[in-house]
C-alpha cells in the first residue's frame, strides 16, 4: 500500500509516494530482504526509483541514503550539469602546472592562455561549446584532451530538492517509524 507525504516549505512543494515490502531471502528463510519504491513529484522535478534489496527496512534505508546515491539512482548522470567556469579554470590551472612542471615554455603557455581568453565566452556557454572552442588549444601534444577538463556539478534543481525538501521528508519518515514502533509495542503488550 502506497503511503503519501506532502510537503510545502519555503515556497517549494512535493508529493512523496512510498511503498515498502519485506520478504524472506531465497535459500535463507530466516533472513529478511527489504525493498521499496519512492515516487516524488516536486517543484524541483521528478525523482523516482525502486530499491529491491535493502539491508534494513525501506524507510530506515532512505534515512541513511546520501545525495549522490539517491540522485544517481533516481536520475542517472542527468543530475549533473556542465560547469563552464570551473572547466575553463581547470584548463588554466593545467597550463600553469605544465609551465612549472612539464617544461611548457613561457611563450607556449602565454599563447595557450591568450587563446583561452579569446574563446572563454564560448567555452563556458555549454559543454559542446567548450569542446569546439578549445579544440585548437587542447590536445595530447599540448596539455591534454578537452574531455580531461570538463567539470560536472549537481544541478541547482537536484541541490534545491535535497536542501529544501529532503530534510522535511526525513523528519516525516522518522515520525512514521516512531509511530510504527509504538503501534508494534502496544500490539505486543496486548
Amino acid at each position: 500500500m502506497c503511503e503519501m507525504y506532502r510537503i510545502w516549505v519555503k515556497g517549494e512543494s512535493a508529493t512523496f509516494c512510498l511503498d515498502q515490502w519485506a520478504r524472506d531471502s531465497l535459500g535463507t528463510p530466516a533472513r529478511r530482504i527489504y525493498g521499496g519504491e519512492l515516487l516524488v513529484h516536486s517543484s524541483f522535478g521528478q525523482f523516482c526509483h525502486t530499491w529491491n534489496s535493502c539491508a534494513v527496512p525501506f524507510k530506515q534505508f532512505l534515512l541513511g541514503i546520501d545525495f549522490d546515491s539517491f540522485m544517481t539512482k533516481c536520475l542517472g548522470k542527468d543530475f549533473l550539469v556542465f560547469d563552464g567556469a570551473a572547466s575553463v579554470a581547470k584548463v588554466k590551472q593545467t597550463i600553469l602546472e605544465h609551465r612549472r612542471e612539464e617544461g611548457l615554455s613561457a611563450e607556449d603557455a602565454r599563447e595557450l592562455w591568450d587563446s583561452l581568453e579569446d574563446v572563454g565566452e564560448t567555452a563556458v556557454s555549454s559543454e559542446e561549446g567548450f569542446h569546439i572552442a578549445l579544440a585548437d588549444i587542447c590536445g595530447e601534444e599540448t596539455i591534454g584532451s578537452t574531455s580531461d577538463f570538463v567539470v560536472h556539478v549537481p544541478s541547482s534543481q537536484a541541490e534545491g530538492f535535497w536542501r529544501e525538501l529532503w530534510p522535511e521528508f526525513k523528519a516525516m519518515l522518522l515520525e512514521a517509524i516512531s509511530s510504527e514502533s509504538e503501534t508494534k509495542t502496544v500490539a505486543n503488550a496486548a
